[in-house]
């Protein structure tokens, strides 16, 4: 306890380490937590700096357990943001061809009368370089 009261000004410096190890420590979770189960460390920091507010090391043990969280769920957050989008209708069948093609013929239209669009149903697998049209049942 002694080397940590000598250490006392400078323990704000390990803040960013600590958020640091709570982007790793979402990242090893082995499912996708919900958004809520990553905030539960900072009630547990919350509650811990009230149960224990006398106590020197109360603020720091609290700040490190926050940093923690927020990096949990700056994680988090990151990967709702960058989630790839999802089709919220039923995938009838989709029209495909690829971007050489599109390029060369011009149009879509151009594609059809050409025949070098094919319709693909919702097992298709997207290759690199597919440009498709989505058809949808509504």
């Amino acid at each position: 306890m002694r080397a940590f009261e000598q250490e006392r000004d400078r323990w704000y410096l390990w803040l960013p380490v600590l958020y640091a190890i709570g982007i790793a420590l979402y990242m090893a979770l082995p499912v996708e937590p919900p958004i809520a189960a990553t905030l539960t460390p900072a009630l547990a920091a919350i509650a811990l700096r009230v149960a224990w507010q006398r106590g020197a090391a109360a603020i720091p043990v609290t700040a490190c357990l926050l940093a923690v969280t927020l990096g949990v769920a700056g994680a988090k957050l990151r990967t709702m943001w960058i989630a790839a989008p999802k089709l919220e209708k039923e995938l009838r069948r989709a029209e495909v061809a690829g971007y050489a093609d599109v390029e060369r013929a011009g149009s879509w239209q151009q594609l059809k009368e050409q025949g070098l669009l094919r319709s693909e149903g919702k097992d298709y697998v997207v290759q690199d370089g597919d440009v498709i049209h989505f058809r949808f049942n509504v």
